[in-house]
């Protein structure tokens, strides 16, 4: 449970992300639109956008100077610029549910999905044997990753969090008097 004292605390830390992320969405979708050729429209009783680009670029070079190691070497930029296509007047904070698809990802995903056939896994024909293929290499990916083993260890695939907790509710070797399920008391509702 929050302290008493955090909850205003996080209250204002988040009112803060949201109006810099509101003025620094702006600014990179701004410079996002320009290099990709489209333009960018103006809101009523604001500011033109070719002031606020103005404007904007002045802050940033500002905060360059002060800041010099801020940015990641350019790649905080191309990360934003991934992004611009989410609302500007929104903060989404829930990414261990379900985080959020850049624009990079998508367009990955589609090529995949366009370059081969996929089907069942189950199935013996060809898009099944592709997709079944596809699945043991990212099950090996994944246990390479936490450095473990197929020998110990097994990878399954759930359609998310809670179905994963119900499987391993479900499966699990509970001992009476023993076995313990804790957890903390900010999870999300299904737990």
């Amino acid at each position: 449970m929050m302290s008493a004292a955090l909850a205003p605390l996080l209250a204002l830390l988040l009112l803060v992300f949201s109006l810099w992320r509101r003025r620094s969405l702006s600014i990179h979708s701004a410079k996002c639109s320009a290099a990709q050729g489209s333009s960018v429209k103006g809101e009523t009783g604001t500011a033109s956008p070719a002031q606020t680009r103005t404007d904007d670029a002045a802050a940033a070079n500002v905060f360059a100077q002060q800041y010099p190691g801020y940015g990641y070497d350019g790649k905080l930029k191309a990360m934003q610029c991934d992004f611009a296509h989410l609302p500007r007047d929104e903060v989404y904070l829930d990414h261990a549910g379900a985080t959020l698809c850049s624009a990079s990802q998508v367009r990955s995903h589609a090529d995949a999905i366009l370059a081969s056939t996929l089907g069942n896994p189950h199935s013996r024909n060809k898009a099944g044997q592709r997709t079944a293929l596809v699945m043991r290499r990212t099950r090996e990916l994944v246990l390479q990753h936490v450095n473990a083993n197929e020998r110990d260890y097994a990878v399954v695939f759930t359609s998310g969090c809670t179905g994963a907790l119900q499987m391993l509710a479900q499966h699990f070797r509970w001992t009476p008097g023993k076995s313990v399920l804790g957890y903390s008391l900010c999870n999300h509702n299904s737990v």
